[in-house]
């Protein structure tokens, strides 16, 4: 998948819903789905971009919305982080390497505030790509902070 990529060129987007059933702890109310839109809308039209989530339905959707930018690692299974299969070794192998992926993006991640996935694919790949993490935080007025 990367043979063709430039590295340094290379946007990456992983979006951590965190909804039912893969996740109930709450934490959904993190993600901001609107400000990821916001976000890859203002790339360049021609600028690929690597992208997963842990949710099949935001997968098709990005897919369908931008199938000449986007690229995407075939998953053979549906992610569900706490259904007790946590040794599941083909989820895990999917997930290693949409970090593995995700961390050759050096230009920019877009990703989840609080998700640890991003964080460590950032790290694998050297701390080099800029970081945005589309939050409700932005919706704030700036007088306000």
């Amino acid at each position: 998948i990367t043979k063709d990529w430039d590295r340094d060129n290379m946007v990456g987007v992983n979006i951590r819903s965190w909804l039912p059933p893969i996740d109930s702890c709450g934490r959904s109310v993190w993600v901001d789905l609107d400000g990821f839109e916001r976000e890859v809308q203002k790339l360049d039209p021609s600028q690929k971009f690597f992208f997963s989530s842990d949710n099949m339905q935001i997968n098709e959707y990005y897919k369908s919305k931008y199938p000449d930018q986007i690229i995407t690692l075939p998953r053979t299974v549906n992610v569900i982080a706490n259904d007790g299969c946590v040794d599941d070794v083909q989820q895990t192998k999917e997930a290693f390497l949409e970090m593995y992926l995700l961390s050759q993006c050096k230009k920019k991640i877009i990703c989840t505030f609080g998700s640890t996935f991003p964080e460590a694919a950032w790290w694998f790949g050297g701390c080099k790509a800029e970081v945005i993490t589309p939050t409700f935080w932005n919706k704030v007025p700036q007088e306000f902070l």
